[in-house]
């Protein structure tokens, strides 16, 4: 009876490694394992009305003058425009990253998730902030690739002019890992400059 190789397994040393696209600097990171501690910001996908993460609630500042269950209801009709990053207060400091547009099927769009990556590099140095986690966007809640949008994220630092340079910790589920880190080295190849 043949034996097949043993499967390939990421080890710590593995997620030391950094990769650099237009000055960007990117190191992977498991979704279970704590923050490091450098990170100053999360981006956090939503949808257009803000309903995808219900931990982390947007309370708007409305008129006192109206009631709770009228606030409820002008929260839930404000729609936000693909791409819209909006700044949560707290530590770290959450990025709300409007890539999901529930009525339609699937409810993210490449051009979309491109639309809020311009935003996000256009308000980091805005905010001063110097270190991003970012997860795959459209993964968790959409089902797309993680190496499609690891491939969109490098493509996208590579072919535009970025007024942010920084550190980039990519958040991914752990089994993705392995082929992430084989992914991002082929892809840093394709856009040495």
């Amino acid at each position: 009876m043949k034996r097949s190789a043993p499967a390939l397994r990421v080890i710590a040393g593995d997620l030391d490694q950094a990769f650099t696209v237009n000055g960007i600097t990117m190191r992977l990171s498991p979704l279970e394992r704590r923050l490091p501690s450098a990170v100053e910001a999360l981006v956090v996908e939503q949808d257009t009305a803000l309903l995808l993460d219900d931990s982390q609630p947007l309370r708007l500042e409305l008129e006192t003058s109206l009631t709770p269950s009228e606030i409820l209801l002008a929260e839930e009709d404000i729609d936000y425009a693909m791409g819209t990053v909006i700044r949560k207060t707290g530590s770290p400091i959450r990025l709300l990253t409007v890539i999901h547009d529930l009525n339609q099927d699937p409810s993210w769009s490449e051009a979309g998730i491109e639309h809020a990556l311009r935003t996000l590099f256009v308000l980091l140095p805005q905010l001063g902030i110097g270190s991003l986690a970012l997860p795959a966007l459209a993964h968790r809640h959409g089902g797309w690739p993680v190496a499609q949008f690891l491939t969109l994220l490098c493509d996208y630092l590579a072919q535009n002019p970025l007024p942010w340079r920084g550190e980039l910790w990519l958040l991914l589920p752990r089994d993705s890992l392995q082929s992430s880190l084989a992914r991002m080295h082929r892809l840093c190849d394709i856009h040495q400059p």
